[in-house]
C-alpha cells in the first residue's frame, strides 16, 4: 500500500484487527515513519434485483440500462 504522505510504494503491516465485520490493519511507512489505519470492507457477495413478472437477475456493472 502507498503512504500517503510521502508516497513511498511499500508499507509494512504491523497489526491486524477484525472490528466487527471490517478488518483494520495498521501500516507503517519505510521511509518516513508514518503510520495509518485504513479500513477494508468486504463486498457483498452479489446484488440481486426482481424483476417484472418475479423473473430474478443479477446486477452486472457491464450491462447498460
Amino acid at each position: 500500500m502507498r503512504c500517503p504522505i510521502c508516497a513511498a510504494q511499500h508499507s509494512r503491516v504491523v497489526d491486524t484487527r477484525i472490528v466487527l465485520r471490517w478488518r483494520q490493519r495498521r501500516h507503517t511507512c519505510p521511509a518516513c515513519g508514518h503510520r495509518w489505519s485504513p479500513l477494508e470492507v468486504p463486498l457483498t457477495e452479489s446484488l440481486r434485483i426482481k424483476i417484472r413478472r418475479a423473473r430474478r437477475g443479477d446486477i452486472s456493472s457491464t450491462k447498460s440500462t
